[in-house]
């Protein structure tokens, strides 16, 4: 089935490569093998992976903190962009629902996961354990690690 992607995913690519690229040489290259790995599993199985939110599907990148969302639909497969959100606000507080009200109306379209919000607090080192937890288990990316999302002023 063919896969078309939304505009946005080849710039995460990019800065999926130029990331890991950062960390050793070669690395960036490795990726993007993976990732085609990946997209032609979906393309030749596109029901494989699991369901993550409606008929959202998610297909985790192998070694890599990066994750492929998509839609099948009747004719093409849909890569998507995800908005995933961890914060520090707390689950009681409002603020979240403000993001995502912000969010629904500046990005109606594409769906947004709520990973963590009750993060420690200014705690940026347990974050970024916490986050990276998150990334080995499939949940931290709709293209992976930090890189992968649009920053939208609020």
């Amino acid at each position: 089935m063919p896969v078309v992607f939304r505009r946005h995913f080849q710039h995460d690519l990019a800065a999926g490569f130029d990331w890991y690229e950062e960390q050793r040489s070669g690395l960036g290259e490795e990726f993007l093998s993976a990732v085609e790995l990946t997209i032609k599993r979906i393309e030749l199985y596109p029901e494989m992976f699991a369901s993550v939110h409606g008929d959202v599907r998610r297909a985790i990148v192998s070694r890599f903190a990066f994750t492929v969302f998509y839609l099948v639909e009747p004719q093409r497969v849909v890569v998507l962009r995800m908005i995933l959100l961890f914060t520090d606000f707390g689950a009681s507080d409002l603020y979240v629902g403000q993001v995502k009200a912000v969010l629904a109306e500046r990005a109606p379209r594409v769906p947004v996961i709520d990973l963590l919000h009750d993060a420690p607090a200014f705690n940026v080192k347990t974050s970024a354990y916490l986050l990276a937890a998150l990334a080995r288990t499939g949940s931290g990316g709709a293209s992976g690690q930090s890189f992968p999302c649009d920053y939208i002023p609020l």
